[in-house]
């Protein structure tokens, strides 16, 4: 199975050296059909749905890689799956933003940013994360100087965890922890 390799910041949006404005950005809902094994429907700007499969992976113990496989999904089966989910709605904007953070486009080579912001229940979170090709490239990747804190290992910042939570002011307290 495909493996994701990704790492996560909390970040504030006034200490960005860059606007978000103008660049590339898509609003996701997603909401999940299985906590165990995690089970994930996407809509992508209400034009693209993705189901995904994600789980620890075999091959390491790290909490930076999981396996991963997506499915493309028509609306129709999205709906119909979408109505058998659990847990809370997860929704954001998710704004690509190119590493060197020089322009707000993104071009299909460069390493990104994906910044999603948070709305409903977990509106004033905003994190950043990327994906990365390997582990030791992730574990060397330095700490964005924009970034309030990583929280690559903390599941409380999962989406999966955040959408099985009863409370959601546990993440907004988590961060409160994490910032003294």
């Amino acid at each position: 199975m495909p493996l994701e390799i990704e790492r996560k910041w909390l970040i504030d949006t006034d200490k960005l050296p860059f606007s978000l404005e103008g660049a590339e950005h898509h609003h996701i809902v997603q909401s999940y059909l299985s906590f165990s094994p995690q089970v994930r429907l996407r809509a992508i700007d209400d034009a693209r749905f993705i189901m995904t499969i994600k789980g620890k992976s075999k091959e390491t113990d790290s909490p930076l890689v999981r396996e991963e496989r997506e499915f493309e999904l028509t609306r129709e089966t999205y709906l119909e799956l979408r109505a058998k989910t659990e847990g809370r709605t997860i929704a954001k904007t998710r704004y690509v933003v190119p590493e060197s953070c020089e322009n707000a486009q993104a071009s299909d080579d460069a390493r990104v940013f994906e910044i999603d912001v948070f709305e409903g229940d977990f509106s004033g979170l905003v994190m950043a994360e990327m994906e990365f090709a390997s582990i030791e490239e992730a574990e060397s990747y330095p700490v964005p100087s924009w970034a309030v804190l990583d929280v690559s290992e903390d599941m409380r910042y999962r989406n999966v965890a955040m959408a099985q939570s009863d409370d959601p002011s546990l993440v907004f307290q988590g961060m409160k922890e994490n910032a003294g």
